[in-house]
C-alpha cells in the first residue's frame, strides 16, 4: 500500500550492485541488525521480528543495509505505521421497513440490512458484493438486498486502512405471508 499504514510489516525488494551484494542486513528502529536471505536474482523479504498482536503497533522505521564485495555499504530506511488492531466486527440487521416478521425474519424479497462498525470503515456484504462506508457514527446499509425463501447467510466484512479485517455471519430467514408487500 502507499499510505504506510500496514498490518504486515513484512518488507520485500530488489537489490542489485555490479560488485555483487555479499551481505544484506535489516534492522526496526535502534533494534540489532538480522541477516536477510538474497534470492539469486536479488529479491528478499525482510520479515522484521514485531510481535503482530497489536504491541509494538505505532510509527516504525526499518533500516536496510546491503554490503558489496568491496566492502562499500549502501543504506536506505522504510517508515510505516504497523495496526494489528482488528476493527469492531460488523453487526447486520434487518431494517424496520423490510416487511420484519420477527427478529432477523422478513416476508420481503428485497431488504434493507443495517449495521454498525468503527467510523469510516468499508464494509463489504460477501453475497452481493455491495461495498458501503460506514458513518462518521458508524453506521452504514445495503439496500434493495435480495432474500430467498428460506434461510439467507450473509457475510459483512469490515476492512481497515491497515488492511485488517473483522466478519460477521448473520442469517436472515424470509417467510412466505400470503399478501405480503414487498418494501
Amino acid at each position: 500500500n502507499d499510505d504506510g499504514i500496514t498490518f504486515d510489516p513484512r518488507i520485500a525488494g530488489v537489490v542489485f550492485d555490479p560488485l555483487d551484494v555479499v551481505s544484506l542486513t535489516g534492522a526496526i528502529d535502534q533494534g540489532e541488525p538480522v541477516s536477510i536471505a538474497i534470492g539469486t536474482d536479488g529479491s528478499f523479504v525482510f520479515d522484521p521480528p514485531l510481535p503482530r498482536d497489536g504491541s509494538a503497533d505505532g510509527i516504525r522505521i526499518a533500516h536496510i543495509e546491503a554490503r558489496n564485495s568491496m566492502g562499500i555499504v549502501s543504506k536506505f530506511e522504510v517508515s510505516f505505521t504497523l495496526d494489528t488492531a482488528l476493527p469492531l466486527a460488523p453487526s447486520l440487521m434487518l431494517s424496520a421497513a423490510s416487511g420484519v416478521v420477527s427478529s432477523q425474519t422478513s416476508n420481503a424479497s428485497r431488504v434493507t440490512l443495517l449495521g454498525t462498525t468503527d467510523p469510516g470503515l468499508g464494509v463489504t456484504l460477501v453475497q452481493t458484493a455491495a461495498k458501503a462506508l460506514a458513518s462518521n457514527e458508524g453506521t452504514f446499509q445495503f439496500t434493495s438486498v435480495p432474500l430467498n425463501l428460506g434461510n439467507n447467510n450473509f457475510t459483512a466484512i469490515a476492512t481497515d486502512v491497515a488492511g485488517n479485517i473483522a466478519q460477521t455471519l448473520v442469517t436472515i430467514q424470509r417467510v412466505d405471508t400470503a399478501g405480503a408487500m414487498d418494501p
